[in-house]
């Protein structure tokens, strides 16, 4: 465990306080393969000052994302679609030459090197891969085409305007709006379990933490549905807002 000793964590405490304090919340949209995401992440941390940062992690998650270790062959084969989507946003993260995750890596050590305590609000993944495994074999098989199709995104480049793909696109808020709403269609189930049920578990975290000032690090396709949950939590004190994503 003495990986974990250089930073500062606490886990978050899911269950509600009984009493709720003011607290301000500053949501950090992110794409996962993007290095000005990570340092959009620093810049954010260093101008809010908060209490408390909180990544769009949980802590068995994060330790993996530290040692830079994958899944093993024996939980690939178990859960094939979730595989197929690792190895794909690795392909992402080699293309354009950052890690995927470090802009996570990035919120703990900016929090680490200021003395803010880290606090990881997203389910445990298992319960998501179990989520996923568990959604309808139509939707499998959409997802795993999609998936397999990816690669040519990076090798001829994507319709996103006619221009060429960006990671830093997906963090914009029109084109993350517009993903998502399509995702939800086309997909519902794996939009529950993967979108839907982890925005309700980390605002029910973030609600959670002992701070009045946090600092939330998510991916941009979580926004909109926090933004909506944050939004109905202003009479017990909770004020959120999004930080620009040309911000630095």
């Amino acid at each position: 465990m003495e990986l974990f000793a250089r930073f500062p964590f606490r886990e978050p405490v899911i269950k509600v306080r009984a009493q709720i304090f003011a607290m301000e919340v500053l949501v950090v949209p992110v794409a996962h393969v993007s290095s000005g995401s990570a340092e959009r992440v620093g810049a954010a941390i260093a101008g809010f000052a908060p209490d408390v940062v909180a990544v769009e992690l949980d802590y068995g998650r994060f330790g993996a994302l530290l040692e830079n270790r994958g899944p093993g062959a024996l939980e690939v084969a178990r859960h094939p679609l979730f595989g197929l989507l690792y190895l794909v946003q690795q392909l992402f993260g080699r293309r354009f030459d950052v890690a995927p995750g470090s802009e996570m890596l990035a919120a703990a050590r900016e929090a680490g090197r200021a003395g803010i305590p880290v606090a990881f609000v997203d389910r445990p993944i298992g319960l998501t891969v179990a989520r996923l495994n568990a959604i309808p074999a139509r939707e499998k098989l959409s997802i795993a085409l999609q998936a397999l199709a990816s690669p040519f995104v990076l090798l001829f480049g994507s319709a996103f305007g006619g221009k060429a793909f960006s990671p830093e696109a997906l963090a914009g808020e029109a084109l993350s709006s517009a993903a998502m709403a399509e995702f939800r269609r086309t997909l519902p189930n794996a939009y529950k379990a993967l979108v839907e049920e982890r925005d309700r578990f980390i605002a029910s975290s973030v609600l959670g933490i002992r701070g009045e000032r946090v600092v939330l690090v998510v991916g941009a396709g979580h926004v909109g549905g926090l933004m909506g949950l944050f939004s109905g939590m202003r009479e017990r004190g909770v004020r959120a807002a999004v930080a620009p994503v040309g911000a630095s």
